[in-house]
């Protein structure tokens, strides 16, 4: 996909003039882009996840998604035929006349479970390439509990200047002041329909018993909050071996260091003694050629900072689940008093 956000770039800027476009701080969904994306999620597996283009337009701050298309499941190796056939598919669209506007992209994520590098690759890539570009993320498993899951995000500037860099190490995450938490900036989203749709919504709703049901009131939550708390040690787990890997590093950086030391100070022992028996100091060696002086390669906190950041919301999904269900009990106890 990181090839297909390029190759749109250049057709837009030799079909556009520069301008200064002001970022996007919530997005408006319409409801026949929501469907398909609920309908193209129906082919997703928790290890095969599907993906789709966003088509729209950013009107001032509003990035507002009309319509989307589907991805095809591609095989390693076929970044460039995928790009050819979104290249072709928008081209497509162009000749009847449907919204071809590149905003974005979507992808299904089970559980809450979408912090990764591929992501952020791709996401990196759309916002290089075009500003305002957002990411959408459909939980189908939350949303079968009956509570839509779906969210838009983008990468911060911060974490962006750090992913450009290309160096993931403790000393430039600190420069940057990269948190877990500035990896993503989440966006509004608010669904949007057609006039004719709300009139045939509003049209069924009249019909319907206007009769309290406790229905809404079950707790179906549990078995999605027990797999997200296995998922969270699952991560934990993880992120310990990304600790490891850094004190491993940490150990073998100060043995180094003390084997330097211990090495500097017998040269400068021998040195001392040559001098006494009036003999030319040892010559200047060059350190870079000697293996002890040759820099420990430090692990990248790459995976430890996204491992963090889905630690949290992991953490968050807990949070609001328990107290959606906590809120229903104590609702569902009270209406049992009182009949």
């Amino acid at each position: 996909m990181s090839d297909y956000a390029k190759r749109l770039k250049q057709e837009v800027q030799q079909d556009l003039a520069p301008r200064e476009v002001p970022i996007v701080t919530s997005v408006t969904l319409d409801g026949i882009a929501l469907m398909k994306i609920l309908s193209h999620a129906k082919e997703a597996t928790p290890s095969n996840p599907v993906t789709g283009g966003l088509l729209g337009l950013d009107e001032k701050h509003v990035l507002q998604v009309t319509n989307c298309f589907p991805f095809p499941n591609r095989d390693i190796g076929e970044d460039e035929d995928g790009a050819d056939y979104q290249m072709d598919m928008m081209r497509l669209l162009r000749e009847v006349n449907v919204d071809n506007n590149t905003v974005g992209w979507y992808q299904t994520a089970f559980m809450g479970s979408f912090i990764s590098e591929s992501l952020i690759e791709t996401q990196f890539s759309y916002q290089e390439n075009l500003t305002n570009s957002v990411c959408i993320i459909f939980d189908p498993m939350r949303s079968a509990c009956g509570d839509l899951s779906i969210r838009a995000f983008r990468l911060t500037d911060s974490f962006m200047a750090l992913y450009k860099s290309g160096e993931f190490t403790l000393s430039k995450i600190q420069e940057l002041n990269v948190k877990h938490s500035d990896i993503f900036t989440e966006l509004p989203i608010r669904i949007s329909n057609p006039c004719l749709t709300r009139a045939l919504i509003a049209e069924l709703a009249a019909g319907e018993d206007p009769r309290f049901e406790a229905d809404g009131l079950k707790v179906n939550t549990s078995k999605y909050v027990e797999r997200t708390l296995g998922n969270l040690c699952d991560a934990m787990d993880e992120y310990e071996g990304e600790t490891r890997k850094f004190r491993q590093w940490a150990h073998n950086t100060q043995k180094q260091q003390a084997r330097q030391t211990q090495y500097l100070e017998e040269r400068k022992a021998k040195d001392a003694i040559r001098k006494q028996q009036g003999l030319e100091p040892l010559p200047e060696e060059d350190t870079s050629l000697n293996p002890i002086f040759k820099p420990v390669p430090e692990p990248k906190r790459l995976d430890s900072l996204l491992l963090t950041g889905q630690m949290d919301l992991y953490c968050q999904q807990i949070d609001r689940l328990a107290g959606e269900g906590l809120g229903k009990t104590l609702m569902h106890d009270s209406l049992l008093r009182n009949e």
